[in-house]
């Protein structure tokens, strides 16, 4: 079982990788089917996992759910990286 923190951390990591996506749409689509990881097998399992974070139900606070954290995560690091240029 996932807990929050886990979740937290696969989301940053998926950015630190360049395998973003949103998660609404499937990671084999987004991810393998356009070239961005190699093998079926590594989306299959960041899908499995996306799945699991979205039916642990956490609570997201101000974000109001996974892909809301993802997207102000990406945003802060996207701001980070362009205050340190």
């Amino acid at each position: 079982m996932i807990n929050i923190q886990q979740a937290k951390n696969f989301i940053r990591e998926l950015y630190e990788q360049k395998l973003t996506f949103h998660f609404d749409d499937s990671a084999v689509d987004c991810l393998y089917e356009t070239n961005k990881i190699t093998t079926l097998k590594k989306a299959k399992a960041i899908q499995k996992t996306v799945d699991e974070i979205y039916e642990a139900n956490f609570d997201w606070g101000k974000h109001g759910c996974p892909i809301g954290y993802a997207l102000s995560v990406w945003k802060w690091v996207k701001d980070l990286e362009k205050e340190s240029q």
